[in-house]
């Protein structure tokens, strides 16, 4: 409401009644900081020490997937310019997560869509998946390592869900109708506090493997996918909807 038709303390109270007891839904992450850090007509007022609830959807294959017609209008990963680009906006807008306040009341939902990925159509058949899609997969979960870490290790519910065409999966043990979650967010608070002492300054980008290295050689993305993230595959545990 605007402070000027109804006051100052009644748009405040309403703006502070709207944002803790309505969940949001952000179509973009780059979206993020603004709903976060501005309201339209209380210019000193700050959305994110109020919101509770929160999902935010993340378009996997905006920058992930290019049709190469050479190859039978098959389904490619980017070039590594372009991924690395949409890594970093895709972070820093989910990092901006970490301005909310009283996180052990905070519910947030972490929804990524990707489409058409050949290897994620089939989640009953036995598949191996090509490393191109793994390695992806693994920047993709560095991506989130940190925001997710901060929210967990602060007494944060943050579920993350992984959606491909007619499959989906959960990342973490939290959501809705999840009978066989795959945790991949495992480090206990020590052991992240650790990691981030040992980065210095942390940031996603220390942890991406060179994609030409990866695919001559597999050993890099079994060491990471198994040191980091405790898994053989990044991309298993799909399910039918």
């Amino acid at each position: 409401m605007d402070p000027k038709f109804v006051g100052q303390s009644v748009a405040q109270e309403v703006a502070e009644t709207y944002y803790s007891e309505n969940t949001f839904f952000v179509v973009r992450e780059y979206l993020l900081p603004n709903l976060l850090s501005s309201h339209r007509f209380l210019t000193a007022f700050q959305p994110y020490n109020h919101i509770r609830k929160l999902t935010v959807l993340c378009h996997m294959y905006r920058a992930e997937l290019i049709s190469n017609r050479s190859e039978g209008d098959e389904i490619v990963p980017s070039d590594n310019a372009r991924g690395l680009q949409f890594l970093t906006s895709t972070y820093n807008g989910l990092s901006s997560l970490c301005l909310l306040k009283q996180r052990d009341k905070l519910e947030i939902t972490i929804h990524l869509e990707s489409m058409n990925i050949p290897s994620f159509s089939r989640p009953r058949r036995r598949v191996e998946f090509k490393l191109r899609e793994e390695s992806w997969m693994l920047h993709f979960l560095e991506v989130l390592r940190q925001p997710v870490y901060d929210l967990l290790h602060s007494g944060s519910r943050v579920t993350v869900y992984h959606r491909n065409n007619d499959s989906y999966r959960y990342l973490t043990k939290f959501g809705d109708a999840n009978p066989n979650p795959k945790d991949l967010f495992q480090v206990t608070a020590e052991e992240w506090h650790k990691e981030k002492s040992e980065h210095g300054v942390w940031h996603f980008s220390r942890n991406l493997l060179d994609r030409e290295a990866i695919e001559s050689d597999e050993t890099p993305l079994c060491e990471a996918l198994g040191k980091r993230w405790g898994v053989q595959s990044a991309l298993g545990g799909f399910r039918g909807i």
